[in-house]
């Protein structure tokens, strides 16, 4: 875009008429008269285009050319001032030859002027298609900043980074999409980050438009001798997509892409996993380093394990995987539905990860058992009964306080973890507050035992009403307990042992099915 206040090309004389010149290529310049002319072009450029003189400078209808930025199998790309509007554009022009099928040139209309239609943040906004004497021209948003590959090279972007702007750029790919338009070439050359960091996804339909022999086929890509090995080719560095010189990157290709069959939103889906697989474990899903190997692999679904010892979560991985499909059919049913497995953040749910979830269900199982005998082996010790029940309570209590602090982050952002937390720190609140007026009050041991069954009966079922429904049978167990303890008081210690570390295994039981169940139903 044009600087703000920035003032249009200045002429000469009389207005030149609105229309193409002849030569419209201004591309390399031979000679040291041109060379000073384009320097004086970015020059003028960077000074909000001030002194650029559009009757020296070649012209499409009310755009000034200002220099080539790159040239692909559908046409060149040239930065350009819109005089009407005060602003800079990219404009880029079809190549005479891709409109001698009356089909496709009126396929590339129809699908640069869908694009015009799209309005999304994501997307690079198609302001105008248009034709001048005989030659179609797309005027786009100038965005002015790197493309994608050369981004995620920079190796102090996480994987968590990666990830952000991948489902951004996927964003622009979904609207795109609902649209009625199908990439067919997306690759990180193909995604723009302007200056605020926004991805922008160029070339939509445009890079690869359907003819009547399909999208391409196999055979004719086997042509190619050998795929360019990731970060071996040089950055672009212009601020608009160049496109390659191998019109749609088989590294990037649909297995049906490969086979020669059409291309659909599935295809796009598939390219993107590949890209974003690539830029998050530093190498391509497919192994190959000629065509017909990759397009090999790729067909039979051959996809490499992830690096060992990567942070990614398993929740991501799974996503890619399926969108890596060699079936577009066992693929996601579109890019929301990618997305929204890709955006789903484990760390909102550490739970979700067995790895997280595992040392959480181990050390709260030896606690548990340890405390049971622990608390005999304290008598044992000659320590008294209700100061032995005392300190059992209050390492109970230490227990739920440090998970609480260990997992704020994560299980505290999460009501259902955060329910599960408060159950057991006020259960052992009130073990704690029970053997305090105990002591005070004078009860027994065994009174204080059926208390604490009563107790533990009182809290689980708030529990069963509020988080885990499935651990009422905790409540019968433990007033079942309380009736046995106060008939036969003497084993009441003997019954609150064995009753109590019972009904914990069962509550740990039932926390670990409903964590699993509830990642397998927030994953899909």
């Amino acid at each position: 875009m044009a600087k703000p206040g920035s003032a249009p090309p200045q002429g000469g004389g009389t207005e030149k008429p609105s229309v193409m010149t002849k030569m419209v290529i201004v591309g390399t310049p031979r000679d040291e008269g041109n060379a000073v002319t384009l320097v004086h072009r970015d020059r003028a450029t960077q000074e909000g285009l001030a002194e650029v003189r559009s009757d020296t400078l070649p012209r499409v209808g009310r755009y000034v050319l200002l220099r080539k930025l790159g040239e692909g199998g559908m046409g060149v790309v040239y930065a350009a001032y819109d005089q009407e509007l005060d602003r800079k554009v990219a404009l880029k022009i079809i190549h005479p030859e891709k409109q001698q099928d009356p089909e496709l040139r009126t396929r590339i209309l129809r699908e640069a002027q869908a694009l015009a239609r799209v309005s999304a943040p994501n997307v690079v906004h198609v302001y105008q298609v248009g034709e001048v004497d005989g030659q179609l021209f797309i005027a786009m948003e100038f965005v002015n900043g790197i493309t994608l590959s050369k981004w995620q090279s920079d190796p102090s972007h996480t994987w968590q980074d990666v990830l952000r702007m991948y489902i951004n750029a996927g964003n622009g790919l979904q609207a795109a999409h609902e649209a009625g338009l199908v990439h067919r070439d997306f690759k990180p050359d193909n995604v723009l980050i302007g200056e605020d960091g926004r991805p922008r996804v160029a070339d939509f339909g445009l890079a690869r438009i359907e003819t009547k022999q399909g999208t391409g086929n196999f055979m004719q890509s086997l042509k190619l001798a050998a795929i360019a090995v990731p970060g071996k080719s040089n950055p672009l560095m212009t601020p608009l997509t160049q496109v390659g010189m191998v019109m749609g990157t088989p590294l990037y290709m649909s297995t049906e892409q490969h086979m020669g069959e059409p291309a659909d939103s599935r295809s796009d889906q598939f390219s993107f996993c590949v890209a974003l697989y690539e830029a998050l474990y530093k190498q391509l899903p497919f192994a190959g380093d000629t065509i017909e190997l990759l397009a090999f692999n790729s067909i039979s679904g051959k996809i490499l394990p992830r690096p060992p010892g990567s942070h990614v979560p398993m929740p991501v991985h799974e996503a890619l995987l399926r969108g890596l499909s060699s079936s577009a059919q066992q693929r996601f049913p579109s890019m929301k539905e990618l997305l929204s497995a890709l955006t789903f953040d484990p760390s909102a749910d550490p739970s979700i990860n067995p790895s997280e979830r595992r040392p959480v269900i181990l050390s709260m199982t030896a606690f548990v058992l340890l405390a049971a005998v622990g608390l005999n082996v304290l008598q044992l010790l000659g320590m008294g009964a209700t100061k032995a029940s005392l300190l059992n309570s209050l390492a109970f209590f230490a227990v739920f306080a440090f998970m609480s602090y260990r997992f704020r982050k994560g299980f505290l952002r999460n009501s259902f973890h955060r329910g599960s937390l408060v159950y057991g720190l006020s259960f052992s609140g009130q073990l704690i507050g029970l053997r305090l007026l105990g002591i005070y009050s004078g009860l027994t041991v065994p009174q204080m035992m059926v208390l604490d069954l009563l107790a533990l009966a009182s809290s689980s079922g708030m529990a069963a009403a509020c988080v885990l429904p499935k651990i009422w049978p905790v409540i019968p167990l433990c007033l079942l307990g309380a009736i046995v303890a106060t008939v036969c008081p003497t084993y009441a210690q003997i019954i609150a042992s064995v009753v109590i570390p019972l009904a914990a295994l069962i509550i740990m039981s039932v926390w670990m099915r409903a964590t699993v169940s509830r990642a397998n139903r927030l994953k899909s």
